[in-house]
């Protein structure tokens, strides 16, 4: 009988947007400001605050693999830069998809598939003190040790 073992999936999430190039690397990147498991203060730049939602088991009973549902909180000092750093966080997701690029290291967990993508969806702060634009991307995201 195989066992369950959850991973801390939004460390494994966050590596994964950190190490990407095509998210955080080049000379303007759409998420300059990288993965974080909090909300920064007065941050120029455009970044992805995570939130673990919930966690269950997948894919089958003879290989139970944890999932995790992950929002991903992008938040921008402009509407534009906000929805370019959503967007490109969710083609990213949905390209893992597309190449069947599984499996996936993250961090010091394995991805093993992406599923659910929900977003971008933009968020009406405008009645708030907010200062920052923001998008939400979720997605489930089934991960081994």
């Amino acid at each position: 009988m195989s066992v369950i073992t959850f991973v801390d999936a939004e460390a494994a999430v966050r590596a994964w947007i950190n190490g990407n190039a095509s998210l955080t690397g080049g000379a303007t990147p759409p998420i300059s400001q990288g993965a974080h498991l909090k909300r920064l203060d007065s941050v120029r730049g455009v970044y992805v605050h995570l939130l673990l939602i919930s966690t269950t088991t997948g894919l089958t009973a003879e290989v139970p693999i944890g999932c995790a549902r992950i929002s991903g909180t992008i938040y921008g000092g402009k509407k534009d830069t906000a929805e370019i750093g959503a967007r490109a966080y969710a083609n990213e997701l949905w390209s893992l998809i597309r190449l069947g690029a599984f499996p996936v290291a993250m961090g010091s967990a394995v991805c093993r598939a992406v599923d659910n993508i929900t977003g971008p969806l933009a968020i009406d702060d405008y009645e708030t003190s907010h200062e920052q634009y923001r998008y939400l991307v979720d997605a489930d995201f089934y991960l081994t040790t």
